[in-house]
């Protein structure tokens, strides 16, 4: 199960720069074709499309691996045991909004199902807005996993590492440093 979960995320991280890539090149090749008077009317509309797909499957990738942006200067300040309780309260917080917005991105993807881009008549407006809640459905099993982890650490019992037990059922005395 582990192996598919994290074929998963490596597909997950190799789309997302995909995504990322072809925006880039799409919007290059506009600009260049703008410059030589011959607009793509399309480019702007798929840019959007690509983009939105690759930032959010990207977010899923960061959250995954702490890579977020975050600010602990007070918390740094607490206890373990209170740096855990805040980092579980963070997520659960994150869960609820990620809960909500795959709510409402569904609504909204079924709502825009008949809107279309105006560069590209055929494509339906609801392929951009169902980046929403597939990326958060992804988001939320990641932010699952980590509040499972947290609470794992917050209620296991402490290991004696062995570098501080001398076999004898006893721990060694350890030096403060």
């Amino acid at each position: 199960m582990k192996d598919k979960i994290a074929l998963l995320r490596q597909i997950e991280l190799y789309l997302a720069g995909v995504l990322f890539l072809s925006a880039t090149t799409i919007m290059f090749a506009s600009a260049f074709f703008r410059m030589a008077r011959v607009p793509l009317a399309w480019s702007l509309d798929m840019t959007l499309f690509l983009a939105a797909w690759s930032i959010l499957l990207a977010a899923d990738c960061a959250l995954y691996r702490d890579k977020l942006v975050r600010v602990d200067t007070l918390v740094a300040f607490l206890p373990l045991k209170g740096q855990h309780l805040v980092q579980l309260l963070c997520y659960l917080i994150i869960l609820c909004f990620l809960v909500v917005g795959v709510y409402q991105g569904s609504i909204l993807t079924w709502t825009t199902r008949f809107r279309t881009f105006q560069g590209m008549p055929n494509f339906s407006y609801s392929w951009i807005t169902l980046a929403v809640p597939v990326a958060f459905s992804l988001m939320t099993l990641t932010v699952i996993g980590k509040i499972k982890n947290k609470l794992i650490e917050l209620f296991a019992k402490p290991t004696i590492p062995d570098n501080e037990h001398d076999g004898t059922g006893s721990l060694k005395e350890v030096e403060n440093k």
